[in-house]
């Protein structure tokens, strides 16, 4: 547990101990006028140091296996979302959100722009065979934080494929979107230089597809994918965007 998790338990346990020695000082109050000076001063220290002795363990206690018990969900939630290696979404997750949001917009017939990336690693075979999976996964790793690095709060990313990856950007204009692809692509150049690791110069091509009004996801990926294929074909380490339906 974290020293923030840590914390919020004894600050619970405090309070919660704290409202009972309260209480129980209150309910006794109503004795105490009848008890000789003697007797009031014991039953005083007992209402105060029985909730600590008593409601202080025990509240802890508590306090502490739910937070545990709500780290180890989120832990699986985890598990069940992200990509193990990269730790952005994994193909299920990315799949399900995209569509998600498409299909609410199509329902509630919402004007809803945005774009679909696919960020696909160069030559990728290449540095597996000549300097091993290690090297390939390390890679891997710094192509995904690179992605992530432009991208705003609201975007999503995720891990569709080996050395692929896709990036979904809601209610943003084509312009907008293809800076975004842009400063991808040179994010992962400028990051790839920093690497340890005996590797040549790491780039990714983009394929990206903006729409206007709400598409199904798998007609986005489709295009996207078009146009990933046709950067890869015009050399690499470069960007193909279309608007939806103006595919040349």
């Amino acid at each position: 547990m974290s020293a923030t998790g840590r914390s919020r338990v004894w600050l619970l346990t405090g309070l919660i101990t704290l409202c009972v020695m309260l209480l129980a000082v209150m309910a006794d109050s109503y004795n105490l006028p009848d008890l000789e000076p003697e007797h009031r001063f014991w039953s005083l220290a007992i209402a105060l140091v029985m909730p600590i002795v008593t409601t202080g363990p025990f509240c802890f206690v508590v306090f502490n296996r739910l937070r545990q018990a709500a780290l180890r969900e989120k832990e699986l939630e985890a598990l069940a979302t992200r990509d193990s290696l990269t730790s952005v979404l994994n193909r299920g997750a990315f799949t399900m959100l995209v569509s998600a949001y498409l299909d609410d917009a199509r329902r509630q017939e919402q004007t809803s722009e945005g774009a679909l990336l696919i960020v696909d690693a160069d030559h990728f075979k290449s540095i597996n065979d000549t300097f091993g999976h290690q090297t390939g996964d390390t890679v891997l790793k710094v192509i995904a934080r690179a992605i992530s690095s432009p991208l705003r709060k609201a975007d999503l990313v995720g891990r569709v494929g080996g050395e692929e990856f896709c990036v979904f950007l809601p209610g943003i204009s084509a312009d907008d979107a293809r800076s975004i692809a842009e400063a991808i692509r040179c994010s992962v150049r400028e990051a790839a230089q920093l690497l340890q690791a005996p590797v040549p110069a790491v780039s990714v091509s983009v394929g990206g597809v903006a729409f206007r009004e709400p598409v199904a996801y798998d007609r986005l990926y489709e295009v996207a994918d078009l146009l990933l294929y046709k950067a890869k074909n015009g050399g690499r380490d470069r960007i193909e965007f279309q608007h939806f339906g103006v595919l040349a």
